[in-house]
């Protein structure tokens, strides 16, 4: 079975395009007529997913997945086949026509792209549905593909600052908390130390 992507919940069309159109008309993506750096023109989005956050108190408290929130959608952009970043979209509860819209350029869309693939290859994914999504835990500089069903947790970092963990390799929360308890104490010592 492939791996799932929920639909994102209904977003109004023309205020995303007129709104990316702004971003490519000026330079906050890359050149004027660019996002993520390249031509408008010569983009595609890759399927959304959820952006979830989890904190360093959902670390320590062994709640790294079960307090991770929910707070947007990413779509992947694409140049051909390589990923050259990413449109974050939230959605305002009390409005969905006038969502907030944050564009990202990096390697963080094209990493992903690779876990994704990796993560097609697990047998637990070809046995049963399970969700991508995308797992942030912005004070830890962790970001990770994260691979949800009922009865299934996994984690492969894109990014990693913790020597414990390797970046595209499949861990379980378990082994990730660890290591990012090892990177919290470390936040800690290095707060004490400056006061």
């Amino acid at each position: 079975m492939p791996l799932v992507f929920p639909s994102p919940p209904p977003i109004d069309q023309a205020f995303l395009a007129r709104r990316l159109a702004q971003i490519a008309a000026s330079n906050l993506s890359g050149a004027p007529g660019q996002i993520a750096g390249v031509e408008v023109a010569k983009l595609s989005c890759a399927t959304p997913h959820q952006y979830w956050y989890s904190s360093e108190d959902a670390v320590m408290a062994n709640k790294l997945l079960a307090n991770a929130v929910a707070k947007s959608w990413r779509f992947l952009l694409c140049e051909g086949r390589t990923g050259v970043g990413e449109i974050e979209i939230t959605l305002k509860q009390q409005s969905q026509a006038s969502p907030a819209i944050a564009v990202h350029a990096g390697p963080a869309a094209q990493l992903s792209i690779e876990a994704l693939a990796i993560a097609e290859s697990l047998p637990e994914v070809r046995n049963e549905d399970v969700e991508a999504r995308f797992l942030r835990i912005p004070s830890l500089y962790f970001a990770a593909v994260w691979l949800h069903s009922a009865g299934f947790d996994r984690l492969i970092p894109i990014s990693v600052v913790q020597p414990a963990l390797t970046s595209m390799q499949v861990y379980s929360e378990a082994q990730v908390r660890q290591a990012l308890l090892a990177r919290v104490a470390r936040s800690d010592e290095s707060i004490a130390r400056r006061r």
